[in-house]
Order: C-alpha cells, then structure tokens, then sequence
C-alpha cells in the first residue's frame, strides 16, 4: 500500500516538473504579451 502511494506521489511531482517546463517554454517562445510589452517600450523610448 505504502509503494503504490509512492510510485503515484512520484509520477506527480514528475509530470509537475515536466507540465511547468512545458509552460514555461511556451511562454518563453510564443509570449503573447510580448507585443505589448514591446508597443510600450518603443512608446517609452521615443516619446522620451
């Protein structure tokens, strides 16, 4: 009993580790506010 809780507590904290790598280069690659972010500095720095 306490094996099979610890196999699925494991394959928990790997596929939380794998899910926020995924994310984490999802956002990195396709950031959908970096168009934004990107209007305001070119506003920032030429209004400036």
């Amino acid at each position: 009993m306490l094996m099979m809780r610890m196999f699925i507590m494991a394959g928990l904290v790997d596929a939380f580790a794998a899910i926020s790598i995924v994310m984490g280069l999802l956002l990195f690659f396709n950031n959908p506010f970096l168009a934004s972010v990107m209007d305001a500095a070119k506003t920032a720095t030429v209004g400036g």
